[in-house]
């Protein structure tokens, strides 16, 4: 089975060699996808900054098209939108299963 940062990379290029509106459906996609693979807040915020530290690092022409400008945004406004509910889903998981580290630090957001 691929690894759902992997797979969600995969889309990403595709979607970056898109030249109409269905950009943003692919992108949306690809990171719907990627979500639905972690159940908790945290998890997903750290796929997310994977994702993103991943596609950035393997596109040198990551400033010359507009797509390399609107995948940071995206981004940013979903982990934005699940920082809203994970302290909250992480104090009940917490006081479920005990301390846990998230995207291999002992701070939520690394």
């Amino acid at each position: 089975m691929t690894n759902p940062v992997n797979r969600c990379l995969r889309k990403l290029d595709h979607a970056s060699a898109v030249s109409d509106t269905t950009i943003t459906a692919l992108v949306a996609d690809a990171l719907n996808e990627l979500e639905a693979s972690y159940g908790r807040p945290g998890d997903r915020i750290c796929a997310l900054k994977d994702v993103l530290h991943s596609y950035s690092e393997r596109r040198s022409d990551r400033h010359a098209a507009p797509f390399h400008r609107f995948l940071p945004s995206i981004v940013d406004q979903r982990q934005t939108a699940l920082s809203r509910s994970a302290p909250r889903q992480v104090e009940r998981d917490h006081r479920r299963d005990g301390p846990r580290s998230a995207c291999g630090t002992n701070k939520l957001y690394a």
